[in-house]
């Protein structure tokens, strides 16, 4: 799908680089470099994936910080050790969601970097 835009508008700025003053073969080089970018960055499609892989994942988190919680609230007083440990787990639970949430981040930043350089 995506394949087929690029070829519409590449033929168009091709067209434009020829009425530019560009030799055709000049214009030809432009138009390669492009299609070439145009395959290493993600689409809209790509982004949507992730984002739905990353939702998952996070409701998954969730769940289990739900059955930690009920753990945690089904604790005796005299259960200090366990509770500590359970604290652990919740914190590292959430320190794999700000990851996450870090990873993604950098993922947009770097396909904005790819598909519009400085």
């Amino acid at each position: 799908m995506t394949g087929m835009t690029v070829i519409a508008d590449t033929l168009k700025a091709k067209e434009r680089l020829i009425e530019a003053g560009f030799e055709d073969a000049k214009a030809e080089g432009i138009i390669a470099i492009f299609r070439e970018a145009d395959t290493q960055v993600a689409t809209k499609f790509d982004l949507e994936l992730f984002r739905k892989d990353v939702k998952d994942e996070i409701e998954g988190v969730k769940v289990e910080i739900s059955g930690l919680k009920a753990e945690i609230e089904g604790l005796t007083e005299g259960t200090a050790s366990e509770l500590e440990k359970l604290s652990m787990k919740l914190t590292i639970r959430l320190g794999t969601i700000m990851a996450g949430g870090i990873a993604l981040v950098l993922a947009g930043v770097a396909i904005i970097l790819t598909r519009f350089p400085m």
